[in-house]
């Protein structure tokens, strides 16, 4: 029987010294385990010496990549020494075989993998043979090139992913976009090769026309307003929708449409307003203390007292604000040929202590004074997510270290500089450049007003994602000689105020050059945002101050960084990570709009 066996040996050494690597194993490592001792109560009496009568060794087998199943696919052929036992235990395969002999072993898995042992194995010591798999290329395009791709359940790029994956295993994809129906498939590499893919989504989305006459007609669809006629409005979701065209002096038009995928629908684009006969009324409206801002169902009308006529007749709601004092909300009837006169007296806020999570070297700290808390929001809405909005705060969130003093900047442009170095848990001045606490997330402001950060996703979504029926989300911009974006508010009228190069990162700030009266009469007044390039510090380094803006976010990258907007001359990025969270950067904070 020895004889019969050495014999087959050689045969076999006749077959590996023939065979060229044709499977996709490759060997990745061979070591001696020295505390490894083989326990030969374990072992068969016959498997203990080999057919020459030599002390066993063992070697275990593990494939990177591999279950056990997939290891029991594999078969060992020895040529030169003789394998006299096998077993598979935790994931590896366990062969004892010949020790003091060279040789080769051949691994035949979709082919044949040989590994030449680089010496005499030693009796009774444990030796550990590492397997992997050669890589192929495989890279996925994505239409549209905002789709994410995933590659084996791990996100692998945006648009275009380009990944180096196992030869010999089946690999899955997922392509992934808003207003896209996901996509999935596999690939298989036998070989090392390179496979590009091409995969277009499809949209969940279709479009509608709407044109009247006469034109300038609100379109409301399901009950949101979304621009005025003529009108198409792209990627609107699958499905029956609820369209009305509201134009004051005619009859209110209501449809049902329906949208497939790809589709035009043209059902409105010739829908003729009917004239009504108008109905006017006034209303008188007086506050203690002056000054209060009027707001009349959305809209704003100056500040008290005032008279406002030729309103046409139906219910409203009004609004009362003031810095200060608790807004008023009020409803009234107007009546035809009847003015309606409305007297309210507001109410003082009472001021709420802010707490900020935990402090990082005497910049951010907890228990900040009740009489020096910072209230005060812009009135525009800005969508953060598809279903979450947010009011942003005045300015930049500003810090007295020596006072525990935290307010906001009283003008969007404000912003503090160069004296930002002089930060200490002494100082008795402003700073506006916080180091990041490893746990900051929400700052909250009372029991009603939580003031927080906001997150990377937000920003992206803000900036990048954002869809509003004028079509503008942000534009660079000089703002009274300050450098900085403007962010417009959802509902923003583009005719309001003309700006130029909008939603583009790629320009200067002189493109936009906007006045003080421009600013405060125009566009804050309608809840635009400004945030002024503040600059950076790390230790007593103050720079970019005037010409670069970052704004801090709450998501971490890995443990020592976190991801943050950034803008300068010719860039805006509202994805880019920073090195430390030791840096010092702006803040500026949001509440949630829940009205």
């Amino acid at each position: 029987m020895k004889r019969l066996f050495l014999l087959l040996s050689i045969v076999f050494a006749g077959i590996v010294a023939m065979a060229q690597n044709t499977s996709p194993l490759v060997v990745k490592d061979f070591i001696m385990k020295p505390g490894d001792i083989i326990d030969l109560d374990q072992i068969p009496k016959d498997a203990r010496t080999d057919w020459d009568s030599n002390p066993i060794c063992r070697i275990k087998v593990k494939a990177v990549g591999f279950d056990e199943n997939l290891m029991q696919k594999f078969v060992f052929v020895p040529n030169g020494l003789f394998i006299m036992h096998k077993t598979i235990k935790d994931g590896q395969v366990y062969l004892y075989v010949s020790s003091n002999k060279t040789g080769e072993i051949k691994i035949v898995y979709m082919g044949d993998c040989v590994f030449k042992l680089p010496h005499k194995l030693e009796a009774s010591k444990t030796y550990e043979l590492t397997l992997g798999l050669e890589t192929a290329t495989l890279i996925i395009r994505s239409v549209p090139t905002d789709a994410e791709i995933y590659i084996d359940n791990e996100k692998a790029g945006v648009g275009e992913a380009i990944k180096a994956v196992s030869i010999g295993t089946e690999h899955r994809y997922r392509v992934v976009s808003d207003d896209y129906y996901t996509k999935e498939g596999q690939v298989f590499f036998s070989k090392r090769e390179e496979k590009a893919i091409r995969v277009e989504l499809e949209p969940n989305y279709g479009y509608i026309t709407i044109k009247t006459e006469p034109t300038g007609a609100d379109v409301y669809v399901d009950d949101v307003k979304v621009g005025k006629t003529p009108y198409m409005m792209k990627k609107i979701k699958l499905g029956s929708h609820v369209v009305e065209l509201r134009k004051t002096g005619f009859e209110t038009y209501a449809d049902m449409v329906s949208i497939t995928i790809g589709d035009i629908n043209s059902q409105l684009d010739n829908v003729t307003l009917e004239a009504k006969e108008m109905v006017y009324g006034s209303m008188e409206l007086f506050s203690i203390p002056d000054g209060a801002v009027i707001t009349i169902n959305g809209r704003q009308y100056g500040i008290t007292p005032r008279l406002i006529s030729d309103l046409e007749a139906g219910s409203y709601t009004v609004n009362f604000s003031k810095e200060g004092y608790e807004t008023l909300t009020q409803s009234v009837e107007v009546l035809g040929d009847r003015k309606e006169t409305l007297n309210v007296v507001l109410t003082k806020k009472k001021e709420q202590p802010v707490v900020l999570a935990k402090p990082e070297q005497n910049v951010v700290v907890n228990d900040v004074k009740a009489d020096n808390t910072p209230t005060k929001m812009l009135n525009g809405k800005f969508s953060v997510s598809r279903d979450k909005k947010v009011y942003f705060s005045q300015g930049n969130l500003q810090y007295k270290p020596a006072g525990d003093i935290y307010h906001f900047a009283a003008n969007q442009w404000d912003y503090i500089g160069s004296a930002n170095r002089k930060a200490t848990s002494k100082y008795d001045g402003w700073i506006d450049l916080f180091i990041w606490g490893y746990e900051i997330s929400t700052i909250t402001n009372g029991a009603d007003e939580n003031w927080y950060v906001m997150d990377r996703k937000e920003w992206q979504y803000l900036f990048d994602k954002r869809q509003t029926p004028s079509g503008i989300r942000y534009a660079k911009a000089q703002v009274n000689g300050v450098n900085g974006v403007i962010v417009l508010p959802d509902n923003w009228d583009a005719n309001l105020y003309t700006l130029n190069n909008v939603n583009k990162p790629k320009v200067n700030f002189n493109v936009n050059i906007v006045s003080k009266s421009d600013w405060l009469e125009i566009l804050e007044v309608n809840g635009a945002v400004f945030l002024p390039a503040a600059g950076w510090r790390y230790g007593s380094d103050v720079s970019g101050v005037g010409t670069e803006g970052y704004y801090w976010s709450t998501t971490k990258n890995g443990s020592h960084e976190m991801y943050l907007m950034y803008f300068r001359d010719k860039a805006l990025d509202s994805d880019m990570s920073i090195d430390s969270r030791g840096s010092c950067r702006s803040s500026r904070l949001v509440r949630v709009a829940n009205d």
